[in-house]
């Protein structure tokens, strides 16, 4: 038995592209969405440290006054409470971080024939990156292209090559510039 395939050439490429462009859009979307969700749930977080914080600012200026009225032990021990309330908030907010930026320089570089199932990113810069890379020559691409990326330090693998399509990878490391702003 013969297959023929009528479909003209032109038609062919003009139908293999618009998968292709399909596939590409539902990915950006997917990671765009990821990004959104995670980017809004951390702003959430900061936004109410923020205000807890400057209550407990606002406490403190009120019972420094108070002290200044009355030099009641009991007001002391009170401030020192606070401040030291204040500094765990100052110290557990540290500084707003542009959570963009530092998803931007781990996916700078990347092969486009992985494909990412998860990308966690820690307070203190350490990353896990975890996916499945079309080939062998795909993971090799990213596993150089991690390891390359002057964002990154420590960058390592307990995963190998062992099949020849849809290798699972699995990296870690840390954001090398966590300088504050």
């Amino acid at each position: 038995m013969i297959t023929l395939n009528l479909i003209p050439p032109t038609m062919k490429r003009d139908l293999g592209s618009s998968q292709l462009l399909h596939h590409v859009l539902n990915s950006v979307t997917i990671l765009a969405v990821i990004i959104l969700i995670g980017t809004g749930g951390m702003i959430g977080g900061w936004v109410m440290l923020s205000r807890h914080a400057s209550t407990v600012k606002a406490e403190l200026q009120q019972l420094q006054q108070r002290q200044g009225k009355s030099d009641g032990q009991d007001i002391t021990t009170i401030t020192s409470r606070l401040n030291s309330t204040i500094k765990t908030l100052d110290s557990t907010l540290g500084w707003p971080r542009s959570w963009g930026s530092d998803l931007a320089t781990i996916l700078t570089g990347l092969p486009s024939t992985i494909s990412i199932s998860n990308l966690t990113v820690q307070s203190n810069g350490q990353f896990h990156l975890m996916g499945v890379a079309d080939s062998r020559q795909s993971f090799v691409q990213l596993q150089t292209a991690l390891k390359a990326n002057a964002g990154l330090s420590g960058v390592t693998t307990s995963s190998t090559a062992s099949k020849r399509t849809a290798v699972p990878f699995d990296f870690s490391g840390k954001l090398a510039d966590l300088a504050k702003p």
